[in-house]
């Protein structure tokens, strides 16, 4: 196995609340969100946090998915959202107190073929829940993944969904625990056909492929799992799709740069058309990231810039 360097688009940062979505909901006229929304806005005025969410945990599914109203679940995910991100209390309290995480991950299974914004804001909420590496875990464990990986597969098409969604599983799969959760490779197939609907949005394949290599390294960074023809041709077509966004280069050959990758990469007819042009854009960055075992970075450098090394023959 092989360490490489990270490229900065692995950072991990917390998403930021849908607040308009949150406004129409308090300018909302519904008799079933106007008292609920009463109750916990006492509650957050008062600074009985722990009381909102209390409060709102047991109104998540309420209905059991017997009564469709979109409303009251987008209203308490939303919520608890903002709860959230007003302190780390907020978030041990929703992950690890009471039914509350469960029934964000419920809510999920039982609307997911229902409401795509359902779906969106569940991701929002698990990402929000996740910044730190015990809490993360947790929602790991409690099949956080698997809901947004079933969210995915549910919403292939809709850019928004998956931005958000891959935003949330780059921040759960940097947990090792994820590998002991879930079938790799069914998550990595599952990304990689995201990645393909939606080659041209460059947010995607950023952040598909630090998934990716979430999925397949081990916390020190080392490679420990080959990916498939499939993901390599989704990264790929990636850069291809891609030829201006420096930052999706990058993470694409950093996901690339397993040796165990190095005969797939060779096996796929398009993959020197694809990093040739991610060399042509950054090449000092290109061939940091290529620490390959066979191809060193002269071999490289000679292929990319003479076009006419043998490398790839």
């Amino acid at each position: 196995s092989i360490s490489v360097m990270t490229p900065t688009s692995v950072t991990i940062c917390e998403p930021e609340v849908p607040i308009k979505e949150y406004e129409n909901y308090q300018e909302s006229s519904a008799p079933d969100i106007t008292t609920l929304r009463s109750i916990v806005n006492d509650c957050i005025n008062a600074g009985n946090d722990a009381g909102a969410i209390d409060v709102i945990t047991p109104s998540i599914i309420q209905d059991n998915g017997l009564s469709i109203s979109f409303d009251v679940p987008l209203f308490c995910l939303t919520a608890l959202w903002i709860l959230a991100r007003r302190s780390d209390d907020n978030k041990k309290k929703i992950i690890f107190e009471g039914s509350t995480l469960d029934s964000i991950i419920e809510v999920m299974l039982i609307y997911r073929e229902l409401s795509v914004d359902i779906q969106k804001r569940a991701c929002g909420l698990l990402w929000a829940l996740s910044m730190k590496p015990n809490d993360r875990v947790h929602v790991v464990q409690s099949g956080g993944c698997i809901a947004i990986l079933k969210a995915m597969v549910q919403y292939i098409n809709d850019e928004s969904l998956q931005t958000i969604a891959l935003g949330a599983l780059k921040v759960l799969s940097s947990s090792s625990k994820i590998k002991y959760e879930i079938d790799m490779r069914k998550a990595l197939s599952i990304v990689s056909s995201v990645m393909q609907r939606n080659a041209y949005n460059a947010t995607v394949q950023c952040k598909g492929c630090v998934v990716m290599s979430n999925l397949v390294t081990t916390d020190d960074n080392q490679f420990v799992v080959a990916v498939s023809e499939k993901e390599i041709s989704a990264i790929v077509n990636g850069i291809l799709a891609n030829p201006e966004a420096h930052d999706v280069h990058e993470t694409a050959c950093f996901v690339a740069s397993s040796s165990a990758n190095v005969d797939l990469i060779r096996n796929i007819s398009t993959s020197r058309v694809a990093l040739e042009l991610a060399f042509e854009k950054s090449p000092e960055k290109l061939l940091r990231l290529l620490n390959f075992d066979d191809i060193n970075a002269s071999t490289i450098e000679g292929t990319m810039g003479n076009r006419s090394g043998n490398a790839w023959s």
